[in-house]
C-alpha cells in the first residue's frame, strides 16, 4: 500500500469514526503527560534527597560574602561610608530576592530531567535513599569545604607566578598591537 492509499483510508477512518480518534489522541498525550508527571516528581524527590536546597542557599551566601568583600576593596571615592552601606545592602538584597530556593527549585528539577532519564533517576533516588546515600549527602558539605581549601591553596600558591607574568603578557600585547 502507498502513501496515498494510506492516507485515503485513513482520512476516511477519521470522518467515520471521529470521536474515536479524538478519544484515541487525548489518551495518547495524557499517557505522555502522566510520565512527564512521574518523571518530574522523581526529579524533585532527587533535588530533595541530595539536599540541593541547602547547598544553593550555601552557595548564595558565598556569593553575598564575595559581594561584601568587593564592595571593601573597591574604591568608591564619590560615596560616603554610609552611602557605600547604604548600596551594598541594597544589593545584597536585590541578589537574595532573585536567587530564592523557591525560584530556583524548578530549574533545577528541569536540569535533572533533562540529564537523566526517569529510570536512571530511580536508580540514583535508590543510592541516596540507602544508608552510604545518606552519609555522603550528609559529608558533601565537608567535602566541598574541603575541596575548596586544596583549590584555594593551589590559587595562592600560583597567584605571585600569574601577578609577575601579568606584566610581561600586557607588555607583549601592547607591542603586538602597535
Amino acid at each position: 500500500m502507498d502513501l496515498k492509499h494510506f492516507l485515503t483510508i485513513f482520512t476516511h477512518s477519521i470522518s467515520r469514526r471521529p470521536i474515536f480518534f479524538i478519544i484515541l489522541f487525548l489518551n495518547i498525550a495524557q499517557w505522555g503527560y502522566a510520565e512527564d508527571k512521574t518523571h518530574r516528581e522523581k526529579a524533585g524527590e532527587l533535588v530533595s534527597l541530595m539536599d540541593v536546597q541547602r547547598s544553593v542557599e550555601k552557595n548564595l551566601e558565598v556569593i553575598k560574602q564575595l559581594q561584601i568583600h568587593q564592595f571593601k576593596s573597591a574604591p568608591f571615592p564619590e560615596l560616603s561610608p554610609e552611602e557605600l552601606k547604604k548600596l551594598q545592602e541594597e544589593l545584597i538584597k536585590r541578589i537574595s530576592g532573585h536567587l530564592k530556593w523557591e525560584k530556583l527549585k524548578e530549574g533545577y528539577i528541569d536540569v535533572f530531567m533533562r540529564t537523566f532519564t526517569e529510570k536512571k533517576i530511580k536508580g540514583i533516588i535508590d543510592f541516596y535513599k540507602s544508608s552510604i546515600g545518606k552519609q555522603f549527602v550528609e559529608k558533601t558539605s565537608e567535602l566541598m569545604n574541603q575541596t575548596m581549601d586544596i583549590t584555594q591553596g593551589f590559587i595562592q600558591e600560583i597567584m605571585p607566578k600569574i601577578q609577575e607574568m601579568t606584566p610581561e603578557f600586557i607588555q607583549k600585547h601592547k607591542k603586538l598591537n602597535h
